[in-house]
């Protein structure tokens, strides 16, 4: 299977996923059915954004710095990613999101990317270390999905207060 199409089903599957996740597990005042297409629009952002943004910018991330899995390569290449891929990424995301639900993107970004900068930056370098040290790099949009379950549920919360608060203020 083409590696792009890979990653983005694998993305759009697991971001979809952490929505409906979050829409079971974080607590609400009343217990609601899944919206699906909340879910959908979450997901079209992984398959879209997240799985080609991640598997281009993880191949441009080895040519840099080289495969070798030693620990200070995998430092090395992790911080990269974080001060560049996954910033550029939020942007992107968040911007993307707020678009889906018919708000302005500059809002969204201003109010959220630093709250979740500063929270992926609590996960996202260890998971990426242990990625770059040791997951071979075909298994690296996997690995990353799989840590990033947990990730999207976070995620997705962030996304359905700020579009609510968008809705409520509009409206």
């Amino acid at each position: 299977m083409n590696p792009f199409i890979r990653a983005s089903a694998m993305s759009g599957t697991l971001f979809t996923t952490g929505d409906v996740l979050c829409q079971k597990l974080v607590p609400d005042k009343v217990e609601k059915p899944v919206d699906w297409t909340r879910a959908g629009k979450f997901g079209l952002g992984g398959a879209l954004i997240h799985g080609p943004w991640f598997l281009q910018g993880f191949r441009v991330v080895d040519r840099i710095f080289g495969t070798q899995p030693t620990l200070p390569n995998a430092v090395r290449k992790a911080l990269f990613a974080q001060v560049t891929l996954f910033p550029a990424f939020l942007v992107l995301f968040l911007g993307f999101q707020s678009v889906l639900d018919g708000n302005s993107p500059t809002v969204r970004i201003r109010d959220d990317f630093t709250r979740v900068f500063t929270t992926g930056t609590a996960v996202w370098p260890l998971a990426n270390v242990m990625g770059f040290r040791f997951v071979p790099a075909t298994y690296r949009i996997p690995y990353i999905n799989m840590v990033a379950l947990g990730w999207n549920t976070y995620l997705s919360s962030v996304n359905d207060a700020s579009a609510r608060e968008e809705a409520a203020a509009l409206g």
